[in-house]
């Protein structure tokens, strides 16, 4: 009897886990041009969610923007990993085999290129996410936004989620050309904190925004909150960290907390992670 007992409790509690993935969902970026600069800025929030779409915490200080040799990238709506390895990784690969590309729009072609023969797992994932490259070619200011599989070249300024662009029928983004950077940021960081309030995803966007400006010679630096190295190559290294408690969380109700334990300790098996 209690062995019957032990198997009904195994079925109904650590099964389900084997079926389920961790993976990291919620982001809000903008891309503007200013008078002296362009400028890419992004909430540091990743919620972790099950495949049910339940979010179960989230962590702060995410690095959401990346820089290259050359531009900038940005991602949203990645999923957490290809099976192995994280979109950082993939974008630091790219950048560190020095592949030769012209423009910011065609950064992203040769990226695209690249993971579909590197990355061969990452495809469809790829096809998802939503991916900005700013960066000056020809001493003209490019904004490149890759979504739903096209690729657009905007004029003055561009956020995610699509959200935001209902949003702001509300004029949270109060944008002039002739802003420069500095206050382009202030003025997208104040509204995509009253976006993230309206669309009430605190869940899920949130935390310290990281700003970025390139000038028109392409050189590159922060004007906000740099959270390079924050990130994981790996899944492992994601579990890892996780299970030995070094990533800040905060958790949307007690049972969630037992639940995503107990997801990290079964996903660290099935991935063989030792």
């Amino acid at each position: 009897m209690k062995r019957i007992i032990f198997l009904i409790i195994f079925i109904s509690t650590f099964l389900p886990l084997i079926s389920q993935q961790i993976y990291q969902h919620g982001t809000i970026i903008l891309a503007a041009k200013g008078k002296d600069g362009i400028i890419l800025i992004a909430d540091s929030r990743e919620s972790t969610m099950d495949s049910r779409g339940v979010i179960l915490g989230y962590s702060d200080n995410a690095p959401k923007i990346i820089r290259l040799k050359k531009y900038a990238f940005a991602v949203a709506g990645q999923k957490l990993n290809d099976g192995t390895y994280m979109i950082g990784k993939m974008i630091r690969d790219f950048d560190n085999l020095s592949i030769e590309y012209g423009s910011p729009f065609d950064a992203i072609v040769k990226f695209q290129d690249f993971v579909y023969k590197a990355y061969p797992y990452f495809i469809e994932s790829y096809k998802k996410i939503v991916l900005f490259c700013i960066g000056y070619y020809n001493s003209m200011p490019y904004i490149i936004k890759k979504q739903d599989g096209v690729l657009a070249t905007i004029d003055k300024w561009t956020a995610t989620p699509n959200g935001f662009d209902k949003i702001d029928s509300f004029k949270l983004f109060k944008y002039s050309d002739q802003s420069n950077c500095t206050q382009l940021a202030d003025l997208a960081e104040t509204a995509m904190v009253k976006c993230i309030h309206l669309l009430k995803k605190k869940n899920e966007m949130g935390g310290k925004f990281s700003v970025i400006k390139i000038e028109n010679n392409n050189q590159c630096y922060y004007l906000k909150n740099d959270f390079s190295g924050n990130d994981f190559d790996t899944f492992c290294d994601f579990l890892k960290a996780y299970n030995c408690n070094k990533i800040a969380f905060t958790y949307t109700s007690k049972r969630n907390k037992a639940i995503l334990d107990s997801l990290a300790k079964v996903q660290w098996k099935l991935s063989k992670c030792y």
